[in-house]
């Protein structure tokens, strides 16, 4: 699997398209329990080696308590929370959008959407911060500015906002 290709995206909808890359057929049930497979795999994974992006840390702790946090993602609820937990940052997103609250995920603008219509914020009022490709063209679809994050200059960043 070439990660990159599926990154951002809800584990079904990611299954369905390395499936068909390697010309497989899956039924539902089968993308079901793969998805089920996935997940629990994930979540084990997180309870005992996830660490932040690079920097991810910093820049939250720096963001915080001067601008208002949410997040849009296509992860699960479940599997996000467990994230958020592991790393300090329960609660800090308000509101939190996940899979779990959406029928479209990203490349979809949905999710950020959905965000946009919880919040009452305009687009000229937010900055997508994005770690996939599929989040990008969600970005662009939904007319938001984003700044891609795997391509940032963090170090640059902290200079010029310290």
């Amino acid at each position: 699997v070439h990660y990159p290709s599926i990154a951002g995206m809800k584990t079904a909808d990611a299954l369905v398209r390395c499936a068909a890359e390697h010309r497989l057929e899956l039924t539902a049930d089968q993308i079901r329990e793969l998805q089920i497979s996935k997940q629990a795999t994930v979540r084990e994974l997180i309870s005992l080696e996830l660490l932040p992006i690079p920097d991810a840390d910093w820049f939250l702790r720096w963001a915080k308590p001067n601008y208002h946090l949410s997040m849009a993602t296509s992860g699960s609820r479940k599997t996000v929370k467990l994230s958020l937990d592991k790393l300090g940052f329960t609660g800090w997103f308000d509101p939190l959008v996940s899979a779990d609250d959406i029928e479209r995920a990203k490349p979809y603008p949905d999710s950020f959407q959905k965000v946009l219509s919880l919040t009452g914020y305009r687009l000229d009022q937010v900055l997508i911060f994005e770690d996939s490709e599929a989040g990008l063209a969600a970005a662009e679809a939904a007319g938001i500015s984003c700044v891609h994050i795997n391509k940032m200059s963090w170090t640059e960043f902290k200079i010029k906002n310290q």
